[in-house]
């Protein structure tokens, strides 16, 4: 997750908290990682941001892209060549 998130994060604990806000929080993340157990950690705080913020953690969507990184390095040697 990037730092400048964090303190949008902690300004929205503290409004769900403080207004006892209910709401469902769904993540999609593609943190252009090979592999998408590599956004686990992001899960991980966005679960833990929802416990302390009482909100409700519906899951998330983990999605890598490093078939895709290489299909563009090959496409672009290609290019190169032609």
């Amino acid at each position: 997750m990037s730092s400048n998130i964090l303190p949008f994060l902690k300004k929205m604990e503290d409004l769900c908290r403080e207004n006892k806000l209910r709401c469902n929080v769904y993540v999609i993340a593609n943190n252009r990682f090979i592999e998408e157990r590599e956004n686990e950690f992001l899960m991980q705080i966005m679960e833990n941001f929802c416990i302390r913020s009482n909100i409700k953690w519906c899951g998330g969507l983990e999605i890598g892209d490093g078939v895709m990184m290489n299909v563009m390095r090959i496409m672009t040697a290609l290019n190169k060549k032609l």
